[in-house]
């Protein structure tokens, strides 16, 4: 799909080389193997009845000098047969290069505005601000089709109280935590039994230094007396296959996604759990809980 020249030849004639802003990605056919073109030179060629210069790549050729590829074939209308062997120019000029068999690749081309790419990162994380805010930032979910449950195995099993605390250089961060929680409806006040620790775990902290919290819930007494919700892993080979033709990708942000699904609300009391503040429910799924990522 190219014309190249090999680097022997170009050492060789001593051509000047001109540095690509970009490397670009070559598969041979004939070894199945890669490399990639740095460099490129434009000579002066001479071939039958042509005569003028061309473009050539740069790159590692194994027992060639030159390749002429389909640029070269195209422009110069040329015909080739096997019996007997012939090589027939069309043209001695040039043509434009277009036509129906003819497609742009503008891929090599965009890489070249790198540069510019995180300027418009920004100008896209601006845009989406208030698509993109922090669960506690956001108001309660609503209850959907899917919505946790949590399915004891047996309601009046009681288990041991633990008090939760709050480290001291957390406390700050708990209160706004806890204040922003309340303000929009994932947690409320509350009273009951068998309420689980919370457990407030320092995150690793932001490349400034910031601290950041992590807040979890001991569950393990409650999901021994649980019933356990069987879901299948997504199969990853599955979905490799099926995006691998496509051009442009996607992810799925899973960050604070437990806070975006309701509790039923037959089952929020089961959700009581102890804080430096007192007690508290959830009406959102907790970390922590067993069947979390089945409902998820």
């Amino acid at each position: 799909m190219a014309d190249f020249l090999s680097t022997t030849i170009v050492d060789q004639l001593q051509l000047e080389r001109e540095i690509l802003i970009k490397p670009l990605p070559v598969q041979l056919a004939v070894h199945g193997s890669r490399t990639k073109v740095n460099c490129c030179t434009t000579v002066d060629l001479e071939y039958q009845g042509i005569k003028g210069k061309r473009r050539f790549d740069i790159a590692n050729l194994d027992h060639y000098d030159a390749i002429l590829g389909t640029p070269f074939l195209f422009q110069h209308k040329v015909a080739i047969a096997f019996n007997p062997s012939r090589i027939v120019i069309g043209s001695t000029e040039p043509e434009v290069i277009k036509g129906v068999e003819t497609s742009v690749i503008v891929s090599a081309a965009i890489e070249v505005l790198e540069d510019e790419l995180e300027k418009l990162r920004e100008e896209l994380r601006k845009e989406a601000t208030d698509l993109c805010a922090d669960a506690d930032h956001t108001e309660l979910p609503p209850l959907r089709v899917v919505n946790h449950r949590i399915p004891l195995i047996d309601d009046r099993k009681v288990y041991p109280y633990r008090p939760a605390k709050c480290p001291d250089a957390l406390k700050t961060l708990w209160q706004m935590k806890k204040d922003r929680y309340l303000a929009s409806g994932r947690w409320r006040i509350a009273t009951g039994r068998n309420a689980i620790p919370i457990l407030l775990i320092p995150k690793p902290p932001r490349e400034d230094g910031q601290l950041r919290l992590r807040a979890t819930f001991d569950k393990r007494p409650q999901n021994e007396n649980t019933h356990k919700l069987a879901s299948p892993l997504p199969d990853i080979d599955t979905i490799l296959r099926n995006v691998a033709r496509h051009i442009y990708w996607t992810g799925l942000d899973g960050n604070e996604a437990y806070e975006q699904i309701r509790i039923e609300p037959e089952d929020v009391w089961k959700t009581l759990f102890t804080t430096p503040d007192g007690t508290m429910e959830s009406l959102v799924l907790q970390q922590g809980d067993c069947n979390g990522p089945a409902t998820y």
